[in-house]
């Protein structure tokens, strides 16, 4: 299978595997921020978009074998919304989440947040200029985000250009990073943007800590999602390179192929929507994100 290459943008063993899965996709408050900025490509040519938000509420919880369910462990919220605004089209994915009240009593306090800005230039007609868009003129894509573990926190700050990156982590220096980056929120975007199939590969490019790394995706299998009874693509999600910089995070459960799943809806009430996310920790230990309530406007 030919890997496809997406559009520009895009992140165990107790602590570090609850952190793991809130750093992918949640937040709460507290941390210090990340922030990144890259040039946006330019969206496909189509009619004055409709403005609107949507917010889907997901419940996080650990199963054993041999034990199953253990409980709620806490809970985290998708957020997308269409906004017209000074001449531009604003687009905004926010992930916000964390562990309850019970899990932090046990030294298990975790929390982060991922937020992604896009804006587009407008026609008078209210339509997204796609050719100014595509020139660079008008076109703007940022993120910022925290993850916080117990109480400890990271901070990254990234400013991305066509050919490079500016990344300062906890309010160090400056570094330069050659190539062209997003952020980590760049899998679920292009899922929601993009039709997929059975047998696709996609490959999005980003930052973490600095280094360069590609998240794959590939598209395993359609099946009914029972809980819902909705058809959902079933996709496996890994890191498959890290091209330059040392590496401190060894055996990270996200680069070994078929420890994270996620379970994407792309037809009925649920289109455009996460409705599983699944974290293999230890083969006897996984957390999951269900989908608890739909994402409403």
């Amino acid at each position: 299978m030919t890997p496809v290459r997406a559009m520009r943008r895009v992140g165990g063993r107790g602590a570090v595997a609850a952190g793991l899965a809130l750093a992918v996709l949640s937040a709460a408050s507290g941390g210090r921020e990340l922030q990144e900025r890259v040039s946006a490509p330019a969206p496909a040519a189509s009619a004055a978009p409709t403005e609107g938000r949507q917010a889907g509420q997901y419940g996080i919880s650990a199963h054993v074998f041999f034990l199953g369910n253990l409980g709620d462990a806490g809970s985290m919220t998708i957020e997308s919304a269409l906004q017209k605004k000074d001449g531009r089209l604003e687009k905004t994915l926010r992930m916000a989440g964390g562990t309850n009240p019970e899990q932090a009593k046990k030294n298990r306090d975790y929390s982060g947040e991922f937020k992604a800005l896009k804006a587009y230039p407008l026609r008078p007609d209210g339509s997204v200029d796609d050719q100014a868009a595509a020139e660079g003129r008008g076109v703007e894509s940022s993120s910022s985000g925290f993850l916080k573990t117990n109480k400890k926190s990271r901070s990254e700050r990234m400013t991305f250009y066509p050919d490079h990156a500016l990344v300062s982590r906890n309010d160090g220096p400056e570094t330069r990073v050659e190539g062209s980056y997003g952020s980590i929120l760049a899998p679920l975007e292009y899922l929601m943007e993009h039709e997929i199939k059975i047998g696709d590969v996609i490959d999005t490019p980003f930052l973490l800590k600095g280094i360069p790394r590609i998240f794959r995706m590939e598209v395993e299998d359609l099946e009914t999602y029972s809980p819902l009874k909705a058809r959902t693509y079933q996709i496996v999600l890994y890191a498959i390179e890290k091209t330059a910089g040392p590496d401190r995070a060894p055996k990270d459960v996200w680069r070994k192929k078929g420890n994270l799943r996620i379970w994407f809806c792309k037809e009925g009430p649920y289109r455009n929507q996460m409705l599983r996310m699944k974290i293999k920790f230890r083969w006897y230990l996984s957390i999951l994100f269900d989908l608890k309530k739909p994402a409403t406007g």
